[in-house]
């Protein structure tokens, strides 16, 4: 996948909209935007196409990987989308790898809600996000042993705690289902292989999180 962007003329230093519902393609297209030396602008699938085109032109993305029902629509809006099926098929052709890449350049620009007017961009480095991930799991301890239970957003920046730190170290145990999201240990129900396991939510869930279990209910 990676290598068709590169093809496609995507570099590193350069921004990639991420528009996918979730699930395994979502963490695929997220990889390999980052395996190219880009940054990925990500956004939920039910963003409005109208919000999508204000950040997108805000930050001067080169186009979106995209799910194959909405490539139409982002041509039709004239956006350069790189739909799922075609980036994932059988490569018949020498893979293409980055170069150039510089730990200034950025890894990914989130976008705030835009509640109080137009949304703003705050774009993170490659460098600074690899040092955000050793010292958050200096914290968290996760260990190749773990699974982790990913449970935010991709337009949210605590996923990448769920996400990249799994990827650092440990094992990923995948999406779950859209629900709101400090970190605990699911029951051995849902995770009876593991020696431990991690789930991250928001401070407001503790309560819930005491009677139930945060992955498999």
């Amino acid at each position: 996948m990676a290598s068709r962007l590169i093809e496609a003329g995507v570099r590193p230093g350069q921004i990639v909209g991420l528009w996918m519902p979730r699930g395994m393609h979502l963490l695929v297209m997220q990889a390999g935007i980052a395996k190219t030396g880009a940054a990925w602008l990500p956004m939920d699938q039910d963003t409005p196409l109208e919000r999508l085109q204000i950040c997108l032109e805000d930050a001067q993305a080169v186009g979106v990987l995209c799910d194959d029902g909405n490539a139409q629509a982002l041509r039709e809006a004239g956006i350069t989308a790189w739909p799922a099926t075609p980036l994932l098929a059988p490569l018949d052709g020498p893979v293409q790898r980055r170069c150039g890449a510089r730990p200034e350049d950025p890894a990914y620009v989130i976008y705030t809600s835009g509640s109080t007017g137009k949304p703003k961009g705050i774009l993170i480095s490659q460098a600074s996000i690899c040092h955000f991930l050793r010292s958050e799991n200096a914290i968290l301890g996760v260990q190749a042993s773990d699974r982790v239970y990913q449970g935010f957003s991709v337009a949210f920046d605590m996923s990448f705690e769920e996400i990249w730190i799994a990827y650092l170290v440990a094992r990923h145990s995948g999406s779950r289902p859209r629900t709101s999201p400090v970190t605990l240990k699911p029951c051995r129900r849902c995770s009876p292989n593991s020696a431990s396991a991690c789930c991250t939510r928001c401070p407001r869930c503790w309560r819930c999180s005491a009677k139930t279990c945060p992955v498999c209910g």
